[in-house]
């Protein structure tokens, strides 16, 4: 471990233990940008020295969901994108997606010696990090409420971006001061409400991908033991052809792949159905299963609506289950344990009662929402507020 990586390190400790004490987190944003990486942020400072909109979060889907939305406000706006965390090993990754913008690759500390009109981000919590500018953004990257979010985590926002009235129900009743929009959810925009697929009566290939478990407000006691229930459940079904295992991109983060490598080598003793899936783009995955089964991730609703396939909740706390996500009710198979799942697989048909209609329904307030989002962006940069 180099100079670098130790000090890096030193700076996450510090932070947990300090509870991200806006003094500490100050100091330490001046240590990184004077020392550490006095450098390569001199270097960022000379070649942009503002910006109108800068984005940055801490997974690659989060920039994806809003993909057709950056390279539009770029060819008109300086658009800087950042790749928080301490690896710069998708800086490379974002550089190819989005060419017409301007790559940060810089440590998130370094984002307050930064200026921009625009801050953009669907991270909430990080108002320690954030750049000199008027206008904080923040963006629901799904569907679901904001149960789970940190408590007073977009409080340092002065817009919200919802993707669903629910989401701005629940942000006018906790934050009323700020203005909030509902521009929908962009990866919706061009759907079409009468693309429901149907399911392969043999060789069905099903996708499991939990939420990240930490971020429940309950215990998800054992998540080896549970995945490793849920998984073989599925693949003893005999329809099932094929099981793609997604855990969420922060829980590998936080365990390393081989905490999943060794949960999958487990189940494939008996199971040879079972393949383990590490990308962090959705879009391949869903297109090529026919059934997502998840805990309480909202993704089982983004498949739902766009790819009109079925999902099923293995949520033991169902009540939770319907705060977060009330389309989980209108769209999705529940069932409250891996054996209740086993048997539903049985069944000769995966789609609830008015699958159909609900989904129709549910796909208005999303249509042209890549052009609502867009139209927000510059309405904020050419308003005087912002000049």
């Amino acid at each position: 471990m180099n100079v670098k990586e130790k000090s890096l390190d030193f700076f996450d400790r510090i932070e947990r233990l300090s509870g991200f004490r806006p003094i500490i987190c100050l100091l330490i944003s001046l240590a990184c940008r004077k020392l550490v990486f006095r450098g390569i942020f001199k270097k960022t400072i000379n070649s942009a020295t503002s910006f109108d909109v800068i984005i940055s979060n801490n997974h690659m889907e989060y920039f994806d969901q809003i993909h057709e939305i950056i390279n539009l406000v770029s060819q008109t706006y300086k658009v800087g994108l950042l790749f928080e965390g301490n690896e710069r090993k998708f800086d490379i990754l974002l550089k190819e997606k989005f060419p017409q913008s301007i790559l940060l690759p810089i440590n998130h500390r370094l984002l307050p010696g930064l200026s921009t009109r625009i801050y953009l981000s669907s991270i909430a919590g990080k108002e320690n990090y954030f750049p000199k500018c008027p206008k904080k953004v923040f963006y629901f990257h799904g569907l679901a409420g904001i149960s789970g979010f940190k408590t007073n985590g977009m409080n340092a926002y002065s817009d919200i971006f919802c993707a669903t009235l629910y989401q701005q129900k629940q942000i006018a009743s906790l934050y009323p001061k700020k203005r909030s929009v509902i521009v929908g959810y962009p990866k919706l925009s061009k759907v079409e409400t009468l693309a429901t697929r149907k399911i392969p009566e043999s060789n069905i290939r099903v996708l499991y991908a939990p939420t990240l478990r930490r971020m429940l407000p309950f215990d998800t006691k054992d998540i080896f033991l549970k995945d490793l229930n849920i998984l073989r459940s599925i693949c003893q079904a005999e329809k099932v052809e094929k099981v793609f295992y997604k855990p969420h991109p922060q829980e590998v983060r936080d365990k390393g792949e081989t905490f999943f490598i060794n949960l999958i080598n487990d189940t494939r003793t008996k199971e040879k159905k079972l393949i383990l899936d590490l990308e962090t783009s959705q879009s391949r995955i869903f297109n090529c299963s026919d059934i997502l089964v998840t805990d309480y991730s909202g993704t089982a609703i983004t498949f739902a609506l766009k790819e009109g396939k079925p999902t099923f909740f293995v949520a033991e706390n169902v009540d939770y289950l319907a705060k977060l996500n009330p389309l989980a009710i209108l769209l999705s198979n529940i069932v409250n344990s891996y054996e209740q799942l086993s048997k539903a697989f049985l069944s000769a048909s995966f789609f609830i009662k008015n699958f159909q209609e609900n989904r129709d329904s549910a796909l208005v307030i999303h249509k042209e929402a890549k052009e609502k989002f867009v139209r927000e962006i510059q309405d904020i940069l050419d308003s005087e507020f912002s000049l």
